[in-house]
């Protein structure tokens, strides 16, 4: 998988939101041994990390939105039409926020090569 620099994600498919927060974490450099972060970076690496990131880009807002149109669906008393619109977008962004996850399992396991998954408190 190409990348456009050391530290930075996958810029070949990552949308423009999900890049800046997938740079946005890369900045961040190496965790301290046995943290969370430090579980992450070794279970998934770069670009696994990179496409977590891009997932937490897609699902908040995608959720927002998803709860914003049932707010609207209580308040207008059912039948609303942007109200099913706004419902329809979050659910849609929220799957493009699930797609991201997988790519982050499948490039986690890609990086590991058969290694285990490092869980929390050593198990």
């Amino acid at each position: 998988m190409a990348t456009s620099a050391p530290g930075q994600g996958p810029r070949h498919r990552l949308l423009p939101h999900e890049r800046w927060l997938a740079d946005a974490g890369a900045r961040r450099g190496p965790a301290p041994q046995g943290s969370d972060r430090w579980r992450m970076q070794q279970n998934y690496g770069p670009e696994g990390l990179a496409l977590v990131q891009a997932g937490f880009a897609n699902l908040g807002p995608g959720w927002l939105i998803a709860i914003a149109g049932i707010v609207l669906q209580f308040i207008g008393a059912g039948g609303s039409t942007l109200a099913d619109i706004l419902i329809g977008i979050g659910l849609i962004i929220m799957v493009a926020g699930l797609v991201r996850y997988i790519q982050a399992g499948r490039a986690g396991r890609i990086y590991r090569n058969g290694r285990a998954f490092i869980r929390a408190g050593g198990r």
